[in-house]
């Protein structure tokens, strides 16, 4: 492998840690260039290096560094440089949020009145969201690898590119899959809703990688032609429309779509509409609580007829349905979950109401909330107020109203208090905003039965279209406070409050680790809220290509270093690496929201995006650039069998061993399927349930992660 002498004697040991069930490497490394043709890597030891590194030459490097320590360090740096992705993503998705989440007001005309009404709706539908640009921001790192190396290795193919697509869906799939079925709480379970969806979803995924084995091993073995090419990047555009089509009900088993019953006069659904203060707070609790009863008992019949779901899970779903509150995005969770890791801010949700629903059975009574949770004055014993854990703004000291039996919270009480519930002059708009603290909207309605006692309570977010004002200020301004942020350390969020906590120690040490890249990060990156999210868009995307280009040349020297094949490399630390926020966000989705969508659909949804823009870009571009330029003499020399199939030149992607590690995730991923309907037709739900099935479920995904991984490897080292 033209490696020095002493060079090749320090990397012996080495050999034999990294690839344990290989047979001599000599043997591997010409079996595995017969195989998928491929040039044994010089990037750790001859003149070439990658796109940045190293930095001093790998002869100034030799001399100066043990092997084994030169290999620990590739290795600290791509594990840090895969920590600052992360946080340069984390503004990425963060500015897919702000883009997907911009409004816009319709006028609709009654049929009846004749009376115009004007309606806030969202631009984006969620379903095409998560499909497209979210996907697009959660891959981001294997997406823009795929395509830096292609684009800038002069449109040969690379090899960490197409198997960190594929390593990194198997993570998603099997080891994110087998966390969040166990992280659900004993004894609760998390059933998915759209269906629809998901079965799209999954099918596509499937579909995905079974062409993208075709089209590398059947249909024109070992050459991308350009329709291919066409046909894999137009699958994109069918993928979000056929998951638009089923997320409005077209294909049936989405019972979110069936809600025509909850249609206004106007004609207009409340999942439809941006929920706002006026849209819901003109009306007397009487008249909400009636909805919300009815649209409980709804689900109860048509959603949960095993019984499986708690009183928290429908009330919340009965209030999306009524338009009371939003499902949290999975952008939420991503950014949430991943400054925890660097003591980043926390994004705080917009004002809204915390609505107590319960078992439509109960009597409904409301109970009072105060800021040291004790028992205040008038209320039975047996209504003693639950904790209050949802409110992400800032309030000031609570004090109840009691009118009627009803009791409000709302801030501290107004000089002059509302008027009492039921009279012509109450509104509950008048009430909330008659509150010193005018961020606050509180409103908690619970349920007492006579006999039993305080039974059957849930929280309810209610989420209220509410402006920051960041977009109305200059660039500066926003830009400065971005600039201050990503220089101090921040702690939580208090649970009740909505305050920032102060940093821990923890916090602190989190903060110095990652401070150059959040220096990077706010330097590089515009805010989110300027202009709507456009600029730090186009500029977090260029900020991650280039990091991807830094992570590719990491990756490539590691496993130069300890002679291991690129495709090994991606499928195990590359596709670890970029996955891990994933992992956390998918976690955090699956333990707060009453339904499994944002933790399953997202993960079958991101893995079909992989192949479909993560390789239908490249390829396009590869297959472009060659049938433009013509064969050069160096692509004859690279690939003489293919050139004679080829005269005119084509973009080359060996099959071989990748089309074996597609074909055998494609084969795990039916058997993964299948256990997800297993659990949703025979145990009521795809996540939770009691310990022994959830814990045996999440075993079969981690076996299968492991038999992929393992099978894989001995394929490289010429075991099977």
């Amino acid at each position: 492998r033209n490696l020095s002498a002493r060079a090749a004697i320090s990397l012996e040991p080495a050999v034999r840690c990294a690839c344990p069930c290989a047979r001599e490497m000599g043997e591997m490394g010409e079996h595995h260039v017969r195989d998928i043709g491929e040039i044994p890597s010089t990037i750790c030891h001859g003149s070439e290096g990658g796109f940045f590194l190293p930095l001093f030459g790998n002869q100034f490097e030799m001399d100066l560094v043990h092997p084994w320590f030169r290999a620990l360090l590739y290795f600290l740096g791509l594990v840090y440089t895969f920590y600052g992705v992360s946080i340069i993503s984390d503004i990425f998705v963060e500015s897919i949020e702000v883009i997907t989440s911009q409004e816009r007001e319709v006028e609709i005309t009654d049929p009846k009145s004749g009376k115009t009404r004007k309606h806030t709706v969202l631009v984006w539908n969620a379903t095409v969201a998560n499909l497209s640009l979210m996907a697009l921001g959660t891959s981001a790192p294997e997406i823009l690898l795929n395509v830096v190396e292609v684009v800038g290795h002069g449109f040969y193919s690379g090899e960490l590119g197409p198997s960190t697509i594929v390593g990194s869906a198997a993570f998603n799939f099997f080891v994110i899959t087998a966390i969040v079925i166990s992280t659900i709480p004993t004894g609760e379970t998390r059933r998915i809703r759209s269906f629809s969806t998901f079965v799209i979803t999954a099918f596509t995924s499937l579909f995905a990688y079974g062409w993208m084995y075709a089209a590398i091993s059947l249909i024109s073995p070992d050459v991308i032609e350009l329709w291919e090419a066409g046909v894999t990047i137009l699958c994109l555009p069918l993928l979000v429309l056929a998951g638009y089509h089923a997320d409005i009900g077209t294909f049936g088993f989405n019972p979110e779509a069936n809600d025509a019953h909850l249609q206004d006069e106007d004609g207009v659904t409340p999942r439809d509409k941006r929920p706002t203060l006026n849209d819901f707070m003109g009306k007397d609790p009487e008249e909400i609580e009636e909805k919300m009863q009815k649209q409980m008992e709804v689900i109860r019949t048509t959603e949960d007829r095993h019984g499986k779901m708690s009183v928290q899970q429908i009330a919340q779903l009965a209030a999306a349905d009524l338009g009371l509150s939003k499902f949290r995005s999975r952008a939420y969770y991503r950014v949430n979950a991943s400054r925890t890791l660097y003591a980043g801010k926390r994004q705080v949700l917009a004002a809204f109401a915390d609505l107590k629903a319960s078992d439509a059975r109960l009597k409904a009574n409301v109970q009072p909330f105060t800021q040291n949770h004790k028992q205040p004055t008038q209320v039975p014993h047996h209504e003693q107020p639950t904790r209050h854990h949802d409110l992400t703004r800032r309030m000031s000291t609570r004090a109840p109203y009691e009118s009627e039996n009803r009791w409000i919270c709302c801030g501290k009480a107004p000089e002059n208090p509302p008027p009492p519930a039921g009279t012509k002059e109450w509104d509950l708009r008048n009430v909330l905003r008659g509150a010193t603290a005018p961020d606050l909207r509180l409103l908690k309605l619970g349920t007492r039965s006579d006999e039993d006692g305080l039974s059957g309570l849930a929280r309810v977010r209610i989420s209220l279209a509410k402006e920051s004002g960041d977009e109305q200020l200059s660039v500066g301004p926003l830009w400065r406070q971005h600039i201050l942020d990503a220089l101090m350390p921040h702690g939580g969020i208090e649970e009740d409050t909505g305050k920032e906590l102060p940093p821990t120690r923890f916090d602190v040490l989190l903060h110095v680790c990652s401070f150059p890249w959040k220096v990077i990060a706010a330097v590089c990156c515009p805010p989110t809220s300027w202009l709507g999210g456009g600029p730090s868009f186009v500029a977090t995307l260029a900020v991650i290509g280039a990091f991807t280009a830094l992570i590719s040349d990491l990756a490539s020297i590691l496993g130069c270093l300890l002679n291991i094949p690129d495709p090994i490399t991606a499928i195990t630390l590359v596709a670890v690496g970029t996955s891990i926020p994933d992992t956390f966000a998918s976690k955090l989705a699956a333990q707060n929201e009453p339904t499994a969508d944002a933790a399953l659909t997202n993960v079958t949804g991101s893995n079909a995006v992989n192949v479909f823009l993560g390789l239908g870009l490249p390829w396009l571009f590869a297959s472009l650039y060659w049938k433009a330029t013509g064969p050069t003499d160096e692509w004859r020399a690279r690939y003489p069998e293919v050139s004679a199939r080829y005269p005119g030149g084509a973009y080359v992607l060996i099959g071989g061993d990748l089309g074996f590690s597609v074909s055998l995730f494609f084969t795990c991923s039916i058997i993964g399927i299948g256990v997800l309907l297993f659990r949703r037709y025979v145990l009521g739900a795809e996540l939770g349930g009691p310990n022994r099935s959830k814990y045996a479920s999440s075993a079969v995904f981690f076996a299968l992660w492991l038999a992929y991984i393992v099978t894989v490897i001995c394929r490289f080292a010429t075991i099977i």
